[in-house]
């Protein structure tokens, strides 16, 4: 049950469900819903991050290490 405290272990959970290797141990809908959630939070996190990176490389300009 400590896996369930991190995002990747309800992908792999419906796919050992799927095929047919073991059974959650929880509800295989309640599972789905929230290895969704995770996926949606994550994919809304990293758009904020690239938006604020490009943002910020179109401000200051690509940093690069010189000798000169």
């Amino acid at each position: 049950m400590v896996a369930y405290l991190t995002p990747f272990s309800y992908p792999a959970e419906l796919i050992r469900y799927s095929l047919g290797v073991s059974e959650p141990p929880v509800d295989v809908g309640v599972v789905a819903a929230i290895g969704l959630t995770y996926a949606i939070l994550f994919l809304a996190a990293s758009a904020v991050f690239l938006r604020v990176q490009l943002r910020k490389v179109l401000k200051e300009g690509v940093k690069s290490v010189a000798l000169f």
